[in-house]
């Protein structure tokens, strides 16, 4: 990469050499580096090299933790691997107590980006509860709990009765 410098493949090959090796800040690094010439990446690179940056930050705990990324991703409209891509991340987060706090409010701003007849606004909400509790903000889960019950008896005709997070 170094050698050639305006090709970011190398730095994203570097990045898979450093993640295999074990050494996860360093692969963060280069596939950073490779992020930001994500335009001459090949097409398999480049759709893989956001959600890598983002997990890889995740699990340290380091900068944003990739929090702008999975949020991209809870948006209304974005395919149902994304979303589930996004929910997994931050539940892993949740787990480890990691940003627990940060991650309240991704779900909550992505929470509000739906309506209440939407099965993700009852997933992005059971999700906010567990962080709640986990920071130990009754309160606030309490009032988050009464509202979701609520819109559920209100829609829950409305909902798919066969997925599974219905």
């Amino acid at each position: 990469y170094e050698r050639f410098s305006d090709s970011p493949r190398y730095a994203y090959e570097a990045a898979v050499a450093w993640e295999r090796g074990g050494k996860t800040t360093e692969a963060e690094r280069w596939y950073s580096l490779a992020q930001k010439g994500r335009a001459k990446l090949p097409a398999d690179y480049a759709a893989a090299v956001d959600a890598t940056v983002a997990r890889l930050r995740a699990e340290a705990g380091n900068g944003d933790m990739g929090l702008s990324y999975w949020q991209e991703c809870l948006a209304p409209g974005t395919n149902e691997t994304l979303f589930v891509s996004a929910m997994a991340a931050l539940d892993r987060m949740v787990m480890t107590n990691k940003g627990i706090d940060k991650v309240v409010a991704v779900l909550d701003r992505s929470l509000q980006a739906y309506t209440t007849n939407q099965v993700r606004y009852y997933l992005l909400g059971a999700l906010e509860l567990e962080c709640l509790s986990r920071l130990n903000r009754m309160s606030d889960a309490g009032k988050l709990a009464a509202t979701l019950v609520n819109a559920f008896s209100e829609n829950e005709k409305t909902l798919p009765p066969q997925s599974p997070a219905t």
